[in-house]
C-alpha cells in the first residue's frame, strides 16, 4: 500500500474480521507501537512515492523542453 489512506482504511476493512497485515521486513505486531510503526512506514511509502512522481515528471519536462521525445512514440516511428 503506498498511501496512508489505502493503509488505514485496508487495515479498518479487515481488522473486524480478524485479519492482520503483516510485514516479510518489518517487526509490525498488533499493538500500540506496531500500529504507529505501520502508520509511519505507510506515510513514508507515501512521502517516496510522491517524490519518485515528482522526479519524473521533471525529468520528462526536461526532456521535452530540450526537444525529446519522452513518451511513446507515435504510430508511423
Amino acid at each position: 500500500m503506498r498511501t496512508q489512506f489505502d493503509h488505514h482504511t485496508t487495515r479498518a476493512d479487515l481488522f473486524p474480521h480478524g485479519a492482520l497485515i503483516l510485514s516479510a521486513t518489518e517487526p509490525i505486531i498488533d499493538d500500540p507501537v506496531g500500529q504507529f510503526l505501520g502508520g509511519t512506514l505507510a506515510g513514508v511509502a507515501e512521502l517516496d512515492n510522491a517524490i519518485r512522481a515528482e522526479r519524473c515528471k521533471n525529468g520528462m519536462t526536461a526532456r521535452a523542453r530540450a526537444g525529446w521525445w519522452v513518451w511513446k512514440a507515435p504510430i508511423g516511428y
